[in-house]
């Protein structure tokens, strides 16, 4: 069975409240460990590489992952996107720009690590990226 008759309305728009989503494909929050979170610079390449590619591929709707909303306090994991001070405001719109040229809504997960978190879930020293 082809997915159009299995899946009749996955290719369908549709909407979230007021958002039109240009199919029912969602990128979910899944976290990358692209950005450089701790470090002075507040979005990268990688990053915005990696989302553009989503979006120019035809998902209908991305949800960015989870951000640090309060360092260091919330963050388990220091590779991540930071949103804790106004010096990452414009690294955000950069990606968003990014994502909304291929008429792709973005949304951003958010969410608090909490004193209670875990440690010992960092990636590997060494790891990395190759587009």
């Amino acid at each position: 069975m082809k997915g159009k008759e299995k899946f009749p309305l996955l290719l369908e728009p549709g909407y979230i409240g007021r958002v039109k989503i240009r199919n029912r494909m969602v990128k979910t929050a899944a976290g990358t460990f692209f950005p450089s979170g701790d470090k002075a610079e507040p979005m990268n390449d990688k990053v915005k590489w990696f989302y553009e590619s989503i979006a120019r591929g035809g998902v209908g709707l991305i949800i960015i992952e989870s951000p640090i909303i309060d360092y260091p306090v919330g963050a388990r994991r220091k590779n991540r996107l930071r949103i804790d001070d106004d010096r990452y405001i414009d690294g955000l719109r950069e990606l968003t720009q990014v994502i909304h040229q291929y008429d792709c809504p973005v949304f951003m997960q958010m969410n608090h690590d909490g004193p209670w978190q875990m440690t010992g879930f960092d990636p590997p020293e060494g790891q990395t990226y190759k587009p």
